[in-house]
């Protein structure tokens, strides 16, 4: 099950992505616990390696993470974008794909 989505501002009915809405992911201790369990039965090296990547997550900062202005820019002309229609095919988006794995 996915995490549920809580935003940081009540979203109008309509409401298109905006930069001054924010989603949440949040996980109840249920669903954390049950990631726990399935984790505890992986094979040992991939345990491992999830248990050092929860413990660098927890040494960085709590804080949330800050848009530069160069990062908001760009995510603000993708919305543009986005709102003009302007979005890639799918054909176009499976060349792109495929260059890169190349």
């Amino acid at each position: 099950m996915w995490p549920s989505l809580t935003f940081a501002r009540a979203a109008p009915a309509n409401c298109k992505a905006h930069r001054e809405y924010v989603i949440f992911h949040t996980m109840t201790k249920q669903q954390i616990e049950a990631v726990l369990e399935r984790v505890r039965h992986w094979p040992r090296q991939r345990q491992e390696d999830a248990a050092r990547v929860l413990q660098a997550m927890e040494a960085e900062s709590t804080e949330p993470y800050r848009l530069s202005g160069e990062e908001r820019a760009d995510i603000e002309a993708a919305l543009e974008e986005l709102a003009r229609g302007e979005v890639a095919t799918d054909a176009e988006a499976v060349a792109v794909f495929d260059r890169l794995r190349q």
